[in-house]
């Protein structure tokens, strides 16, 4: 099967998984839903679906929450903005020197 043959394969995919009667999960819905869509859109452009990935992001929120841990950014306490920008501060600053 050819690359160029991708919408046939999702299709494929998709009528496949109805058929074992599984709840759809996320990953699954994103490839029925949404691949064919983005690489309609993006792929002229060259731009991979790696670009949009929400790992990144995921991954940089975890450490941000746990050095946010060591800064006690409560909101309902009086130096929370302090605080806040100190654990933003901390969490730049890892990320410069591991870079």
């Amino acid at each position: 099967m050819a690359v160029s043959d991708y919408k046939l394969a999702i299709f494929q995919f998709e009528e496949a998984f109805k058929l074992t009667g599984l709840n759809c999960s996320t990953k699954v819905h994103i490839v029925c839903r949404h691949v064919i869509p983005f690489i309609t859109k993006f792929l002229p452009v060259g731009m991979g679906l790696g670009a949009v990935s929400e790992q990144a992001a995921e991954s940089a929120h975890s450490r941000f929450i746990k050095v946010r841990r060591n800064y006690q950014c409560s909101e309902s306490l009086e130096n929370y903005g302090e605080n806040l920008l100190n654990a933003v501060k901390k969490i730049n600053f890892v990320n410069f020197i591991s870079t």
